[in-house]
């Protein structure tokens, strides 16, 4: 050893060779990171394109625009007195056996 590796301090670290291989590790890391980092913000930029575009072309706003008109044009249910609330008319119908409830799930599963 050269009278300069004798006097370094190397902190934690035994050997410069100790503290090189931690410096490694480390780079590895940050390097690692920001990999995944540039891939996010690759993701953030693609998803903002992608709004973009939808936003130019209206194609958000008439989407949710055909579904509203859909929902309002379709029929409502049929009921029993429209003016107290709105029932079905058809009555539900409640298993008594265990045997009922599998026929039941049977035909529904048909």
């Amino acid at each position: 050893m050269s009278k300069i590796e004798k006097s370094a301090s190397y902190g934690k670290f035994s050997s410069a060779e100790e503290l090189f291989g931690a410096y490694r590790a480390l780079e590895r890391e940050f390097t690692r990171r920001c990999m995944r980092l540039k891939d996010a913000e690759n993701e953030i930029a693609a998803l903002r394109a992608r709004l973009a575009a939808l936003e130019e072309n209206g194609a958000a706003e008439k989407a949710v625009e055909e579904y509203l008109m859909s929902v309002l044009s379709s029929a409502p249910a049929p009921s029993l007195n429209s003016s107290v609330g709105s029932s079905a008319l058809t009555p539900v119908r409640k298993p008594k056996s265990l045997g009922e409830a599998r026929a039941l799930a049977e035909k529904m599963l048909k």
